[in-house]
């Protein structure tokens, strides 16, 4: 099994899945530790990120076609190509599926770090800009249970 195929075959196992988990009110009520920081039902499903947005990602990084998740860490560990991503979340000529797959790959990279304040801003900055891309990582992370540095780059 190729890369694709595998990223295909797993994108599949998540989306199978990823059924909406709603806080019951009287939960939320009696709990407000676990309260959402957002209504899951604002957040527009996502499964991960297309072929085509796997490539742009790979474009951005200089990256051969076909590579994913492991180079884009090891990409991800120069300071240039972290800047060089966040600004992409931010560029008009992307479309939504690049932008959201740029926006996958950079919470993934905040939840692995160490709480990183600067970089958390950035990304809700530009997350802030994009309502729709903003929506379908709420959906993501919410059903992927993201950590804290997620959930407030979502805020």
């Amino acid at each position: 099994m190729n890369r694709v195929q595998h990223w295909e075959a797993v994108r599949s196992q998540i989306h199978a899945h990823m059924a909406r988990r709603e806080v019951p009110a009287d939960v939320a009520v009696a709990r407000p530790d676990i309260r959402p920081v957002f209504r899951l039902e604002e957040a527009e499903p996502y499964y991960g990120p297309t072929r085509d947005a796997r490539e742009a990602i790979n474009a951005i990084f200089g990256l051969p076609s076909g590579a994913c998740q492991g180079e884009w860490n090891l990409a991800l560990l120069a300071q240039h190509n972290l800047d060089r991503l966040v600004d992409a979340l931010g560029e008009d000529s992307l479309d939504t599926e690049a932008r959201s797959a740029i926006a996958l790959v950079l919470l993934e990279h905040v939840e692995r770090s160490a709480m990183q304040t600067e970089l958390v801003a950035r990304i809700r900055w530009q997350l802030r800009k994009e309502a729709r891309v903003q929506s379908r990582m709420r959906y993501w992370w919410t059903h992927m249970e993201g950590g804290p540095a997620v959930m407030e780059a979502l805020s």
